[in-house]
């Protein structure tokens, strides 16, 4: 036990000094001098997609660390993903069960200088086709607003049969209501979608749905 939590501790602090060299400055937001008041400021696809990629790269890296998955809830493999975003941008807060609509997300990365939402995450274990319709219905219906435009949901697969449970994914995500069109698929399992929102059909929402095989054996 205690060797395990030696592990744990040495490969954080090593991340976190890691991240703390690679630090990303997100640019202002350019203001519209003939405007009186300006839009908040919105992510740009360059800075989600780093985002996607720095959580992508996280959680692979954990699948060859047992130490830092295993017998972990949703909130304790969700604080491991939160660690690596709250060090990693500047001018960006990252928390974690914030309330956001009409609920508490697992992940906000919001602007500093104005409370502003830039990326909205929701951590859910595998737990088949149906819980995972109920995964997007919670994101999109509970906690996202009109101006929450890029979103993720990141599942934590326990299945031996990793690999069906990714073609379910792909089969299932297009059969959402919300469902609108495929969005650039980043990695073997890393998902990009555009979806809409409920009650606003002309407002798309960039979902990337990834999955990560936490293996508990």
């Amino acid at each position: 036990m205690l060797q395990s939590i030696s592990q744990l501790t040495k490969i954080q602090i090593r991340y976190f000094l890691y991240l703390q060299s690679k630090k990303v400055d997100i640019p202002q937001p350019k203001l519209d001098k003939n405007r009186e008041f300006a839009s908040v400021p919105t992510m740009s696809q360059n800075m989600y997609s780093g985002i996607l990629k720095v959580v992508y790269d996280a959680g692979k890296s954990m699948e060859k660390k047992p130490a830092l998955y295993k017998n972990k809830d949703e909130e304790g493999l969700r604080d491991q993903f939160l660690f690596i975003l709250e060090t990693r941008y500047e001018g960006v807060t990252a928390t974690g069960e914030t309330f956001n609509k009409n609920g508490k997300t697992d992940i906000i990365l919001k602007y500093s200088a104005d409370n502003s939402n830039l990326f909205v995450a929701e951590c859910k274990f595998w737990k088949g086709t149906t819980e995972f319709h109920q995964a997007i219905n919670q994101l999109f219906d509970r906690y996202l607003t009109w101006r929450d435009s890029k979103v993720a949901l990141l599942f934590f697969v326990q299945n031996k049969d990793f690999s069906k449970v990714l073609e379910t994914v792909k089969e299932e995500a297009k059969k959402h209501p919300y469902y609108r069109k495929v969005n650039n698929h980043k990695g073997e399992s890393s998902f990009g979608y555009i979806y809409r929102l409920p009650n606003d059909e002309d407002k798309e929402v960039f979902l990337e749905i990834i999955l990560f095989h936490f293996d508990q054996k």
